[in-house]
């Protein structure tokens, strides 16, 4: 389907070159303007549009890197057209536009809508296998555009293959569930919370689920890279801090309030380093979310999900130095493990 991928000609020349100490990674020029911005950027909305600005700038890199650019395009479109091709097959194989159509009972406008649903969950079940069977061209090009941006590559060099690989396949199951689990507390939370405030509970209810959901759906953005599960949390996420704060101080029911929060310190855990560097910079986190949620799309997917394991780990790199401050007041909690296994991408 897409072949052999060409080793672009600076990958030896970028091996050979010293690794800095943590946080001193230089940013290549195209991203020269973003450093120091979480500590020089006071809007909000500044903040975030500089976390989704490190994705957008690391793409015009790699389309204007000679060896990394026409790999990057003749990949993702080589990954189009296999998305399209098979979602056109499943849906000619299924009939499932021919059941479209021809359901009368169906306005115009709702046959409309039937047949943009219909094309659209045909795009994302194709785009999935595709991910699926080519992820490690994903790897190799988030590989070399580490290297080019002066990054510590988190893959080992391989020549990419399609193939399904059952032992990503397992540990994606794996974090999904793990994900659930980390999930339920909050939403059983907000769900409570509903209930007491009846009148305006289904409101409230979106809103919190929503807002909590949103959250994690930050800390797996940056979860994506590696160097966020590569050390140990120094306090517990800042739920669980507020959580512990708040049952300390209630007069009633202090004793099963407590055992919930000791049951959702045990729930997420293993996932407190990835948090801990999402509480350091949890705007510029915000935005580049936003551009990862952009590539759930249909094909345009096959775009971002290369650029957002390095975008991530150049914002975690400048984010190492708001930890080296916070270690000097903050003692490690007993117990905490330091690693976690690598996300699945």
């Amino acid at each position: 389907m897409l072949g052999r991928m060409e080793q672009p000609g600076h990958r030896e020349t970028a091996t050979r070159e010293p690794r800095r100490g943590p946080g001193t990674l230089p940013l290549p020029a195209a991203l020269a303007p973003l450093e120091g911005s979480a500590e020089t950027v006071r809007g909000a909305g500044r903040r975030v549009l500089a976390g989704a600005e490190v994705a957008g700038r690391l793409a015009l890199m790699m389309l204007e890197h000679p060896g990394l650019g026409p790999l990057y395009m003749r990949t993702a479109f080589l990954q189009g057209a296999a998305t399209v091709t098979l979602a056109a097959l499943g849906l000619a194989v299924g009939d499932g536009l021919t059941d479209v159509l021809s359901d009368r009972r169906l306005g115009s406008l709702d046959q409309v809508w039937a047949l943009v649903g219909a094309i659209y969950a045909a795009l994302l079940l194709a785009q999935w296998v595709v991910v699926a069977l080519s992820r490690e061209f994903h790897d190799a090009l988030s590989r070399e555009a580490s290297l080019a941006v002066g990054l510590e590559p988190e893959d080992p060099p391989r020549v990419p293959r399609v193939r399904l690989d059952w032992k990503w396949l397992r540990a994606k199951v794996r974090r999904r569930w793990r994900a659930l689990w980390v999930l339920m507390p909050g939403l059983v939370l907000a769900w409570t919370v509903t209930v007491v405030c009846f009148p305006v509970g289904a409101l409230l209810n979106s809103v919190l689920s929503g807002a909590w959901v949103a959250s994690w759906w930050v800390v797996w953005t940056a979860a994506k890279s590696a160097r966020a599960w590569s050390e140990p949390a120094l306090r517990p996420p800042w739920f669980l801090r507020g959580w512990d704060a708040l049952t300390a101080r209630v007069p009633f029911f202090r004793r099963p309030l407590r055992g919930f929060g000791r049951y959702w310190h045990n729930v997420s855990r293993t996932v407190w380093a990835p948090v801990s560097f999402t509480e350091r910079m949890p705007l510029e986190f915000a935005g580049l979310s936003l551009v990862r949620l952009f590539g759930v799309l249909p094909l345009v997917k096959f775009f971002v999900r290369p650029l957002i394991p390095v975008a991530a780990g150049l914002l975690l790199e400048r984010g190492t130095q708001a930890a080296d401050s916070l270690r000097a007041t903050v003692t490690p909690m007993p117990g905490a493990s330091p690693w976690s296994p690598p996300p699945a991408r």
